[in-house]
This record gives structure tokens, C-alpha cells and sequence, in this order.
């Protein structure tokens, strides 16, 4: 006795051979519905392969091994299928409301668009344009070489600071983020805010949670900034 469920993911996997492919084929032939089940399965599948990290594996597992109380024998396997269509249905609902969960988390995660905007003088301007042009690409070392000269030359743009420290965040680097950022978050300038949600990101990832629930606390909450930051600090709480 096998659980229909079980018979699905081993003809979506490629395992069933001989007679027992043929009896699953030719019921998807004549039954609609359970053709529909197979479809609907498959696209789970194919979601759960391509959106989610290999650390979810227990939510693929569930959703394509549901228990049910109905086991089948192989002459009746597909007589019943009404109730599993109902579990089907309610496996894509968790799947998308994971997915929707998930999403709006990794987004909590993002790094800013660097904007392209007029700094002074034509060469930095020129070196500016060509740093953003990286960064938004995500060569984020090329990018901070760019700053980095242009640091030397302005360093009192905070603007070329901000976006250098997150660099580092955007290749991950969360110790040299955090250095970068922390005089930023305790400055006065108008990133000071930004630096604070972001250096808190930092702090998160190094294990220091309490110290970035702190830090959030500090963020105005107002705007878009304000609304993500109390997002995260929501999630952290």
C-alpha cells in the first residue's frame, strides 16, 4: 500500500518503469482530475526546486509526503482522488504563503540601489557614475576601488563612504560592514539613518542581535526606512 502522494512524486522523479508507468499514464489519460492533481504537483515541485535554499528541504519533504488516511492497494490506487485534490490544494496555499513570507524576509536584506547623482567636479563625477555602474551590478570590489580613490580625494562626502562600506556588506563581509558603517550611524550626515539599518543587518548576521534590536530602536519610525526597520526589528524580537 503506497500513499497516492508517494505514487505522484516517484512518476514526477522519473521512478516508475514497466506497467506501473503505463497504469499511471493511461489513468491521466482518462481522469481528468487526476491529471490535474499530477500538473499541480509538478508545479510544486518545480517552485520548491528553483525558489527555495537547500535548508528548506523539510518543507519540500512535507509537502509531497502529506499524510493522508487513505492508503490504497495497487488495484484501487486511483479511486479516491477528491480528498487528495483538497490536500494538494492546501499544500500550494502553505508553499505560496511560505514563498510570500520568504520573499518579503529577503527583502528586509537588500542593499539600496546606488543612485547616480552630480558630485563635484567633472572627474569625480565621471568615477562616481562608473562606481554606481558596478555596484549595481554587484561587483562590489571594482565598485569600492572607485570610492576608495574618491574617498582620498573628497573625504569629506560622506556619500562615497556609505556606499563603500556596502560593498562589503553586498559580498557579505559583515565585519569590515560594520567598521565602515559605525561612523557613519554615529555621524550626522543624511545617510546616518540608512548607516544605522544597515550596520544593524551587520550586527545580525555576526550573531549580535541584542546590539542590533538596539540600534533599530534609534531609527525614526517614519518613511520607508521606518517601516523596514521595524520589519526587521519585528523579526528579530
Amino acid at each position: 500500500m503506497e500513499h497516492l502522494a508517494d505514487k505522484i512524486q516517484d512518476y514526477i522523479e522519473g521512478q516508475l518503469q514497466g506497467e506501473e508507468l503505463q497504469e499511471f499514464e493511461t489513468h491521466m489519460e482518462q481522469d481528468t482530475d487526476f491529471r490535474n492533481l499530477v500538473l499541480l504537483q509538478t508545479e510544486v515541485h518545480d517552485i520548491i526546486n528553483k525558489r527555495l535554499n537547500s535548508n528548506e528541504s523539510d518543507l519540500r519533504e512535507s509537502l509531497f509526503h502529506a499524510e493522508t488516511e487513505y492508503r490504497y492497494p495497487k488495484q484501487t490506487l486511483f479511486q479516491r482522488i477528491k480528498p487528495i485534490v483538497t490536500i494538494a490544494s492546501a499544500a500550494c496555499v502553505l508553499l505560496f504563503g511560505y514563498l510570500f513570507f520568504f520573499n518579503n524576509n529577503t527583502a528586509l536584506y537588500e542593499l539600496p540601489t546606488m543612485q547616480s547623482e552630480i558630485v563635484r567636479g567633472q572627474e569625480s563625477n565621471d568615477q562616481y557614475e562608473e562606481a554606481v555602474r558596478l555596484y549595481n551590478q554587484k561587483s562590489y570590489a571594482d565598485s569600492r576601488t572607485i570610492l576608495n580613490n574618491l574617498i582620498n580625494k573628497e573625504p569629506e562626502v560622506i556619500q562615497y563612504q556609505y556606499y563603500a562600506a556596502l560593498t562589503y556588506l553586498g559580498e557579505e563581509n559583515y565585519n569590515e560592514a560594520k567598521v565602515k558603517l559605525n561612523p557613519i550611524a554615529n555621524g550626522q550626515s543624511i545617510f546616518k539613518d540608512e548607516a544605522k539599518y544597515y550596520l544593524a543587518v551587520s550586527l545580525e548576521k555576526l550573531g549580535s542581535k541584542e546590539e542590533a534590536v538596539v540600534l533599530l530602536k534609534t531609527i525614526p519610525n517614519q518613511g520607508e526606512l521606518g517601516r523596514k526597520a521595524q520589519k526587521l526589528l519585528d523579526k528579530l524580537n
